[in-house]
C-alpha cells in the first residue's frame, strides 16, 4: 500500500512500518520514533456494519519508551449494503470532526486518536487499543447500574454542549440525522408479518401509529432543546471497565452516527434497546430522574424532569423505528447468522416494550 497518510486504506492488514511511523512521527512526542516492523490481525467481527478493525503490534528501534505496544486502525466497511449506508451518513467524517472538534473538551474518558482520514463514509482513524476493556453486547445487554453509569458519561457530554451555537458552526454536524430515519410503511408491514404475534396487539397497535405519523413526530425535534447526541447508544458501543453485575465506569465509543438533536434520543436508544425488561423491573423511572440530576449538576438549569419525561416518551416513540430499519439492513427475515437474527429480535422486543413500559403513546396527543 502507498505510504500517504491521505489515502483511503483498502486492506488494514496491510500496513507497512513505514506507513505506521509516518503516522506516528506526526506527534511531537514520537518525532523521531523508528518502526521496525508491525504485526496486524482483525479483531472482534473484523467487519461491523460500518466499519473494520484492525490491532496492530509494532516493534520498535531504540529509544521508544512512551509508544503505544498495540494501537487500534479502523477503516471503512466493505460489507455490501452498508457502504451505502457508511457514505449517506458520511460516517468517518462525522467521528473524525467529533474527535478534533469535541472531545478534547469534554469531560469524558476517550480512546486517544493519534491520526484520522476521511472521504465521506470512508476513511480510517488509529485509536488507543482499549481492549483490556470489555466490550459490551447488545445481545447479552447490560445491567441497570451500567445504564446508569453510561447516563453519567453521557449526561456530560449533552451538558457540555446544551443549547450551543457551536454546534451549527460545524459543516460535517447534520441536524436530526439518524441512520433509522426511514419511511416505515413498507418494512413495518414486513416486520409484522413475522412477529406480531410475539409483539401482541399493544405493540402492533402503536408502532402502526407511529408509523403513519413519524414525520411529525421528527418534526417536533426543530423546537426542542438540542445538543450532542451520540445517536447510536447502545451496548456494542460500550467499554466496560468492570464486569456486567458491578456496573462501573464506561467509555462510549463509535461516533459515526454524532449528530446535533435531542438528548433523549441517546436515552431512548440505550434504555430502549441495551437494557432488559427485566432490568427496569421495580425502578422504571430511575435512569431518567438519575440522568436529569446529572444534567443539572453540569450546570443545565432551565430544563425540568417533566420536561426530560416527555422529550423521553418521544424519543421512544421516534426509536421504535430502530428495529424496523434494522429488521431490513440486516435482511430479515432471512438473516444471515444467527447473532444478527438475535440482535434484530433484541431491538424489537425491547423497544417496543420500552415504548409501552414508559406510556410513550402520551406524546402522540400532543
Amino acid at each position: 500500500m502507498g505510504s500517504g497518510m491521505d489515502r483511503i486504506i483498502d486492506d488494514p492488514l496491510a500496513i507497512t512500518p513505514s506507513w505506521l511511523e509516518g503516522q506516528l512521527r506526526c506527534i511531537p512526542s514520537f518525532k523521531d520514533l523508528k518502526v521496525t516492523s508491525v504485526e496486524t490481525e482483525t479483531i472482534g467481527a473484523a467487519t461491523g456494519f460500518l466499519s473494520r478493525i484492525a490491532r496492530l503490534t509494532p516493534s520498535y528501534g531504540a529509544n521508544a519508551p512512551q509508544a503505544p505496544s498495540t494501537l487500534i486502525l479502523k477503516v471503512q466497511t466493505n460489507r455490501e449494503g452498508f457502504t451505502d449506508v457508511a457514505e449517506r451518513l458520511q460516517a468517518f467524517e462525522r467521528e473524525l470532526g467529533f474527535y478534533k472538534d469535541f472531545a478534547p473538551d469534554l469531560q469524558a474518558r476517550l480512546p486517544r486518536i493519534f491520526g484520522g482520514y476521511a472521504e465521506g463514509g470512508k476513511g480510517w482513524i488509529l485509536m488507543e487499543d482499549l481492549s483490556s476493556w470489555s466490550q459490551g453486547d447488545q445481545v447479552f445487554g447490560i445491567s441497570h447500574d451500567q445504564v446508569k453509569s453510561t447516563l453519567k458519561t453521557m449526561a456530560a457530554v449533552h451538558a457540555g454542549y446544551w443549547q450551543c451555537d457551536q454546534l451549527g458552526l460545524k459543516s460535517w454536524l447534520p441536524r436530526h440525522d439518524f441512520w433509522f430515519h426511514d419511511d416505515l410503511a413498507v418494512t413495518w408491514e414486513a416486520v409484522k408479518e413475522s412477529y406480531a404475534l410475539r409483539l401482541g396487539e399493544a405493540a402492533v397497535a402503536l408502532t402502526d401509529r407511529v408509523g403513519n405519523n413519524y414525520e411529525t413526530l421528527i418534526a417536533q425535534l426543530d423546537a426542542l432543546p438540542q445538543t450532542l447526541v451520540h445517536g447510536d447508544l447502545r451496548a456494542d458501543n460500550l467499554l466496560l471497565s468492570s464486569p456486567a453485575s458491578s456496573g462501573s465506569d464506561v467509555i462510549v465509543i463509535d461516533w459515526q452516527t454524532v449528530t446535533r438533536s435531542l438528548a433523549c434520543i441517546d436515552l431512548a436508544f440505550l434504555i430502549g434497546g441495551s437494557e432488559p425488561t427485566a432490568e427496569r423491573h421495580g425502578h422504571p423511572q430511575d435512569p431518567l430522574r438519575y440522568w436529569h440530576q446529572q444534567l443539572v449538576a453540569h450546570g443545565v438549569c432551565d430544563y425540568t424532569y417533566q420536561q426530560a419525561l416527555h422529550h423521553l416518551r418521544l424519543a421512544l416513540l421516534i426509536c421504535l423505528a430502530v428495529p424496523v430499519v434494522a429488521f431490513r439492513e440486516l435482511d430479515g427475515p432471512n438473516f444471515h447468522t444467527a447473532r444478527e437474527a438475535q440482535l434484530a429480535e433484541c431491538f424489537l422486543f425491547r423497544h417496543t416494550q420500552a415504548a409501552l413500559d414508559w406510556s410513550a403513546e402520551i406524546a402522540l396527543q400532543d
